[in-house]
């Protein structure tokens, strides 16, 4: 599946961070309201210019894992992901080395698309841009039969991995997909 006419994927630059961050918050609205509720989210999206200057911050710094944004002609973000080999990652985001399915050598950490967006292949184009055509793997939630279902179509098999989430998830699990 290709982009569609006038959309592009780059590296995310700092002009574009808000751009990205509203398109995560808003996929988090989407997809996590049964679990985090109304007053999580709406904390998440008043906490906005905190999380501005974070990335910012991580991105000038070479802290922030790699991440691209999908733009239309006009640079209006409609896309984020990111993620990368696993060592980076690890790095970067602290993980540990048993999170890993064996023989697996990328993660997909985050992928969003605006609603009025999607359906158009920029989530497939996104993951390719991150993962590309290697082994990978991707931690979704056990009970979200929705995004198993999309991440199955792009070669994505759940492999018995499973990590519980903090308190806040209300006893939400998160299971590993991995693509070889």
């Amino acid at each position: 599946m290709a982009l569609p006419e006038g959309v592009r994927i780059e590296p995310l630059r700092q002009e574009w961070v808000r751009g990205a961050l509203l398109v995560k918050n808003a996929g988090w609205r989407d997809t996590y309201l049964p679990w985090l509720g109304e007053e999580y989210l709406d904390r998440m999206d008043a906490g906005l210019e905190r999380g501005v200057a974070g990335w910012s911050a991580a991105l000038a710094a070479g802290r922030l894992m790699p991440t691209w944004v999908a733009l239309t002609d006009d640079d209006v973000v409609v896309g984020v992901g990111a993620g990368g080999p696993l060592e980076v990652m690890a790095a970067i985001e602290g993980r540990l080395a048993g999170d890993a399915a064996p023989g697996v050598s990328h993660e997909l950490g985050v992928l969003y698309v605006d609603a009025a967006w999607r359906g158009r292949g920029i989530a497939e184009e996104l993951t390719e841009t991150v993962v590309g055509a290697h082994a990978a793997q991707l931690w979704v939630l056990e009970d979200n039969p929705r995004a198993r279902a999309f991440y199955g179509k792009m070669g994505f098999v759940a492999d018995g991995g499973m990590e519980e989430l903090p308190a806040e998830w209300h006893g939400a699990r998160e299971i590993r997909m991995v693509r070889a």
